[in-house]
């Protein structure tokens, strides 16, 4: 596999084959961060239900812990056929296995900088650039706007340090002569919409 490299002004994270290796290794730490949620029992549906005659679908949700689409199919399942069973749902084939699921978690931690179709095109997966964001989504990773600042170097210092030395004498008629301001704008190297992978 060809090297994969994502500058980000000065720093860079450099994905091969060896860290893809080390992926495999680390996918056991990502197991426990992929297990579903346990199916609604009998009991907790019925439950919904007699919460349905007085509560709006959200306010079971938060009471419940249930995701609000989970309350919906259920008060809509008994609305429709008077039962509380889940209503049925379609069978789509999930486009990845669990394992390539721990590999995209594993992907993202090791670089949060990559995007969802360096990510893909990585590990090689053949599945739409939007699928590896709902894979993340689902572990609760979301995609953030990175915090960026531009660090002092040596030349900078030295940069102030002259000022300070030329203005050292300065009276306040001179000062008179300056304006202060407190917005500036300066062009940088970095990519002001770069983004990052974090636990939400």
């Amino acid at each position: 596999m060809q090297p994969h490299r994502y500058a980000y002004g000065k720093r860079a994270a450099t994905m091969t084959s060896t860290n893809v290796h080390m992926l495999r290794e680390k996918k056991d730490s990502f197991r426990k961060l992929l297990k579903m949620a346990p199916r609604v029992t009998l009991q907790q549906r019925e439950a919904i239900v007699h919460m349905g005659r007085t509560m709006s679908q959200r306010a079971i949700s938060a009471a419940t812990g249930r995701p609000l689409p989970t309350v919906n199919r259920i008060l809509r399942a008994f609305q429709e056929d008077s039962h509380p069973q889940d209503a049925v749902r379609g069978e789509q084939q999930r486009p990845t296995t669990h394992e390539e699921d721990l590999f995209i978690v594993a992907a993202a931690v090791d670089a949060p900088f990559l995007s969802g179709k360096e990510i893909r095109d990585l590990l090689k997966l053949k599945v739409s650039a939007q699928t590896i964001p709902r894979r993340l989504h689902d572990v609760d990773m979301k995609s953030g706007i990175a915090a960026q600042k531009t660090l002092l170097e040596r030349s900078h210092r030295e940069q102030r340090m002259e000022l300070a030395s030329v203005v050292e004498d300065w009276t306040a008629e001179n000062w008179r002569c300056v304006i202060f301001s407190d917005e500036a704008s300066f062009g940088t190297c970095l990519d002001p919409q770069a983004r990052v992978w974090r636990p939400d």
